[in-house]
């Protein structure tokens, strides 16, 4: 338990292989009516962590599960948390499980081997080794310099982050032996450490930050300007066809389809969670296929006439999935630093005659995803995709593999149909320097054949995916060459969707895809793992029922 307030606190349990965040409010009286103390679940996780720290001045949190350590944030209520950023010790440090003890303090965590090594990370997501002051109203660094008598001197440079102004240089006062010295800020005071003199300096830091004041004029009345539909006239000004407008309005923003949860998959309703009535009702596939909806999005596919063509991201959390659909599709996923997407959404895109169908899945291996509910999601994924976009960090080891294995397992629950699981597989390499591209690419084109050779027909590459694999380095986000290497993948979804043919390259209309993925999503939720052919003769009898008095009326099927 840690304490967050005078009668509150935050408990961490586990029971049932998950792990459970309570927040916990005993009452001020504890003799009066309502003596016993209200709980209340703020979040649950799918892996069980072996350590675990709080600090309450960040509202902070940090789980190892592993060798991962999950950052967590509560809100200022302490009812809400989010992840920050999940760290693998396996890359970012030299560090090997088993760990004995890991301590956040401040912004940095501490992780201990028990032979006493020591790795040290920041929890902010952009920023290492500046501190923060007053709140975060400034940044800043202890820079060190070097005297005439050999030793060095220190001084605090700091920038106010409302206009990114430099501010006074401060001189430490103190000398150092070395300029290799270790800084942090703690609670307003700045510790320094000089490793060759083994001294640490203290030092009490006051920042004051005064922003400049700015005057602001509204501009003349206008009752055009001012109606709300004005913010997308510039944006549709343009086009001529107000079905057109239609058509990219609808497919504006993004709609949630299903959630991984409880070791299931759910499945929602226009965007939004079943009803407790319906979901407590026994249904059969079919009834919650038929009772599906996707928002605006349904009528737009079921009157699309033209081919369709899936294509869906896949990876560990916090690869960059959601960043490159929207570059590579134009697509408007949410976007963040931390974990942002949760289970599949799905959005579209018309490009001519053919309507591209974008669907961004949650990460993989996350803390707050059991094993079980990743293995839902990549089958959904594979099912549905003819272009698979898995982005991966640099490193094809046995935790890939090992999450490659669940994949394998899942794909036995949906019976073979041939609309199922005849995508491409294309592995997209973050972070990779131009230079190292060709190397980086070579090992892992080896690495890859290996493992269809020594596991012909039996991996799942070959089974859900055909072995048709393709593999591409990006280098970092923001540069140049990032933005370049998604040329490569575009190359491979035009192939996609200028070939005809709707056994290899898409569904054969908007209705066609609607049906089925319907039909997947209805099955998958109520562990229905007939065949899907079976399921769909069913949805067709009863939309041929539900019509059939209007058949009657105009004789019109």
């Amino acid at each position: 338990m840690f304490t967050i307030k005078n009668r509150s606190v935050i408990q961490i349990s586990t029971g049932n292989e998950r792990t459970y965040v309570n927040l916990v409010h005993f009452p001020a009286n504890a003799d009066g009516p309502s003596s016993r103390a209200s709980e209340m679940v703020i979040s649950t996780f799918g892996k069980v962590p072996s350590l675990c720290d709080f600090n309450y001045q960040s509202r902070s949190m940090v789980f190892l599960s592993a060798d991962s350590v999950g950052i967590y944030k509560f809100d200022e209520t302490f009812k809400r948390m989010d992840c920050v950023k999940v760290v693998d010790l396996g890359v970012h440090s030299t560090l090997t499980a088993p760990f004995n003890d890991m301590l956040l303090l401040g912004r940095t965590v501490y992780v201990t081997e028990p032979t006493r090594c020591r790795h040290q990370f920041d929890t902010d997501t952009s920023r290492s080794r500046l501190m923060g002051f007053s709140d975060d109203l400034a940044i800043g660094a202890v820079l060190v310099t070097a005297c005439a008598d050999g030793s060095f001197q220190g001084k605090l440079s700091c920038v106010a982050l409302d206009a990114y102004r430099q501010l006074p240089v401060a001189p430490l006062g103190d000398t150092f032996l070395t300029n290799e010295v270790q800084a942090e800020c703690v609670n307003g005071h700045v510790f320094v450490f000089d490793p060759l003199a083994r001294k640490l300096h203290a030092f009490s830091v006051d920042v004051t930050v005064r922003s400049d004041s700015y005057s602001m004029r509204h501009g003349e009345k206008c009752l055009r300007k001012e109606h709300w539909m004005y913010t997308f006239y510039h944006v549709f000004e343009n086009e001529k066809s107000m079905v057109a407008f239609l058509q990219t309005l609808v497919t504006f923003l993004p709609i949630q389809i299903c959630r991984a949860e409880a070791n299931a998959l759910t499945v929602l309703r226009d965007g939004l969670d079943p009803s407790f009535d319906v979901a407590e009702v026994e249904q059969e596939s079919a009834d919650i296929a038929e009772s599906t909806r996707f928002g605006l999005l349904s009528p737009l596919l079921s009157a699309w006439e033209g081919r369709v063509v899936v294509i869906t991201s896949m990876g560990k959390q916090s690869t960059g999935k959601s960043y490159f659909l929207n570059h590579l599709t134009g697509s408007s996923f949410a976007i963040a630093g931390n974990r942002c997407t949760d289970g599949a959404w799905m959005t579209l895109r018309i490009m001519k005659d053919v309507l591209l169908v974008v669907l961004d899945f949650e990460g993989l291996g996350s803390f707050e995803r059991t094993d079980q509910e990743d293995v839902f999601l990549a089958v959904l994924n594979a099912s549905l995709s003819m272009f698979t976009i898995f982005r991966m960090e640099m490193r094809l080891d046995k935790e890939i593999d090992k999450l490659f294995t669940k994949f394998q397992k899942g794909m036995d629950l949906l019976k073979q149909d041939k609309r199922l699981f005849r995508g491409i597989f294309y592995m997209s390499v973050k972070d990779i320097n131009p230079n190292d591209g060709r190397d980086v690419l070579s090992e892992f084109t080896g690495k890859i054949r290996n493992l269809l050779k020594a596991t012909s027909g039996q991996n799942f590459l070959t089974n859900m995916y055909s072995g048709k694999v393709s593999i591409s380095c990006s280098p970092p986000l923001g540069t140049p060459g990032y933005y370049e290497s998604l040329l490569h993948a575009k190359k491979l979804v035009k192939k996609v969707i200028t070939q005809q043919g709707e056994a290899e390259h898409g569904f054969r209309s908007g209705r066609a895809f609607h049906d089925f993925i319907r039909l997947v999503l209805a099955k998958m939720s109520i562990l229905d793992w007939t065949t899907v052919e079976e399921t769909a003769q069913q949805l067709q009898m009863k939309e041929l029922h539900r019509n059939l008095p209007g058949i009657i009326r105009t004789g019109i099927l």
